[in-house]
């Protein structure tokens, strides 16, 4: 077709729809790929900080015109897009906010008794999940290349029944919950 043979009009028709079966197919695995998340224990969970921005797939000079067939084929559908698209750096600041005042909450055992050992335990379970979603975190930022909004954190134990304990570091370098 691209060397301008002349092909039969079945042939276009079946070589067409073949390429929009790839095509079909591309963008099943990419968003497959992008809304779900690896983790380091080869878990698979959804990705619930990946947003589908068409932008990815289609190049910018060509969204007018895909838009516009859109319209066109299917104006119900049409309506239904969002007039404005995602802000991401208000989404992983947003996000970061949580994160980190979870990971300062959940580190500090002061208000436990020493012999709760109970206490210590299901509270650091609960820290390790937001050092997950750290983790998680950091990871979409790298995703969207957005370094600017790592949670940046150190590990450390709590002196009496060593249980975890993560201090969370500002932009100046300093631990913010000691």
């Amino acid at each position: 077709m691209k060397n301008g043979d002349v092909i039969a009009e079945d042939e276009k028709v079946f070589y067409s729809r073949i390429l929009q079966l790839y095509n079909q197919t591309m963008l099943e695995q990419n968003i497959a790929f992008n809304l779900l998340y690896k983790c380091d224990d080869d878990v698979t969970c959804l990705s619930y900080l990946y947003w589908f921005d068409i932008r990815s797939f289609i190049p910018e000079q060509a969204i007018g015109q895909a838009l516009e067939m859109m319209k066109q084929l299917s104006p119900t559908d049409y309506d239904k897009l969002p007039k404005s698209f995602p802000n991401i750096d208000f989404m992983l600041v947003t996000h970061k906010q949580i994160v980190e005042q979870k990971l300062m909450k959940y580190s500090n055992y002061s208000s436990i008794e020493t012999k709760n050992i109970k206490l210590f335990e299901a509270q650091e379970r609960v820290l390790r999940k937001f050092v997950w979603s750290m983790v998680y975190h950091n990871h979409m930022c790298d995703k969207y290349n957005k370094p600017e909004h790592y949670i940046n954190t150190q590990g450390n134990c709590e002196r009496r029944h060593m249980k975890l304990v993560i201090h969370v570091i500002n932009k100046e370098g300093k631990i913010i919950n000691p």
